[in-house]
């Protein structure tokens, strides 16, 4: 499925998405992250993504970064499945 994003000024493929960057469920909605999950704040307390869902609209999807994440495997960084969600 393509979607149009108006906020973004671009069209994404859902099935790339998914298989390049996944998925994060939000409400009743998928959302589809754009881009790989990147480290923010002042000291790397988070990680954020931003994701698209069906109908173009984009949010901002953060991730807590664990306290004992020695910063080399970045699949131990957080635990991917809470997430925190904002509509932009």
């Amino acid at each position: 499925m393509k979607i149009w994003s108006a906020y973004m000024g671009l069209e994404y493929d859902t099935q790339e998405l998914d298989n390049k960057f996944g998925i994060v469920q939000f409400e009743d909605k998928t959302l589809y992250l754009i881009q790989l999950p990147y480290i923010d704040g002042q000291d790397g307390e988070y990680h954020r993504a931003s994701a698209v869902d069906a109908e173009g609209e984009v949010y901002q999807v953060t991730w807590d970064t664990k306290e004992d994440w020695d910063g080399d495997d970045g699949g131990d960084a957080c635990n991917w499945e809470d997430y925190t969600v904002y509509k932009i």
